[in-house]
């Protein structure tokens, strides 16, 4: 325990702007829930001005913290969007192209991209709002054997239909 806990220490002395960085990101998020907030609660009361006020902190509040992160997100989500699109047709061609691969191996293998792409897309997008995405990627992780474990009898038949569909034992007509 005492190891544990000296290690925990070494971590915060070692990377003490990282842990403020993520601070600063999550609670400005915060601060402009706390402000919309406290404006719906001002109109709600029938004040006006308290309302003006405080949707002006919002707007402020907004475009200084959580609009940057907002425009991060967005750049990364758009390349990374394109580098799958143009990944995916290549890997289209590259697969129809081949002698090996038939038609159903070839529409596995492209959800099966497709499903990794788009959860590697908005984990990446996710981490640019500071969302610590370790958590997420964990619980991924301990569904994904979850289900393994659960499916186990299904999934061996999956990969064996798969491995079927790449040796080709057997062709249509034998």
């Amino acid at each position: 325990m005492i190891k544990t806990l000296q290690d925990s220490q070494e971590i915060l002395q070692e990377s003490p702007d990282s842990l403020v960085q993520a601070a600063d990101s999550t609670e400005g998020v915060l601060q402009a829930g706390k402000e919309v907030g406290a404006a719906i609660d001002a109109l709600a009361s029938g004040d006006i001005s308290s309302f003006g006020q405080k949707m002006g902190d919002f707007f402020a509040n907004f475009i200084e913290n959580v609009l940057p992160e907002l425009i991060t997100a967005t750049l990364v989500f758009l390349f990374l969007y394109v580098a799958y699109r143009i990944t995916r047709k290549v890997l289209a061609k590259v697969l129809g192209r081949s002698k090996r691969i038939d038609a159903g191996l070839e529409s596995l293998l492209m959800k099966s991209f497709g499903i990794i792409a788009w959860t590697f897309i908005m984990v990446t997008v996710l981490a640019q709002f500071g969302i610590d995405v370790t958590a997420l990627v964990a619980g991924l992780s301990i569904v994904g054997l979850a289900l393994g474990f659960a499916a186990r009898d299904s999934l061996e038949n999956f990969i064996s239909g798969v491995t079927i569909m790449i040796d080709r034992p057997f062709r249509v007509g034998d």
